[in-house]
């Protein structure tokens, strides 16, 4: 189970900069370091291995095109999702009060738009800065 994070019509707007990889290559591992430290925050914990496997990647070429937060235990989609026996559920950021009806991926991407928003600003700027 994972939330993946991309930019479209890159190839374009790399042919138009003067260091390519200076200026875009932090922008997706920053967005994606942002939203795993959120989603974690609102991962339940009974003994800790959901949130203790919750990983990240990023596409490893100079600029990253994808970003990646996933989770391997086989209960993740079932916290995710829900199942006939239990609705989904996270946490309520700063408290281990359990929230029904939303799981910690769908939660933490919400939560995670601003710091993301804030990383896409700071790469406007970045790249407004590498033309020329």
């Amino acid at each position: 189970i994972s939330v993946k994070l991309s930019i479209l019509g890159v190839d374009a707007l790399l042919d138009k900069l003067k260091d390519p990889e200076k200026v875009m290559g932090k922008a997706i591992p920053k967005a994606t370091i942002a939203l795993h430290g959120t989603i974690k925050s609102v991962t339940p914990v009974d003994t800790g291995q959901l949130r203790k496997n919750m990983k990240f990647s990023w596409d490893t070429g100079a600029i990253p095109a994808w970003g990646k937060v996933s989770n391997s235990l086989v209960y993740a989609p079932d916290v995710e999702f829900g199942t006939k026996y239990m609705e989904a559920r996270h946490v309520s950021p700063g408290s281990s009060v359990r929230v029904m009806g939303t799981g910690p991926l769908a939660k933490g991407a919400e939560l995670s738009q601003g710091e993301i928003e804030k990383v896409i600003k700071q790469t406007e700027k970045d790249i407004e800065n590498g033309f020329g």
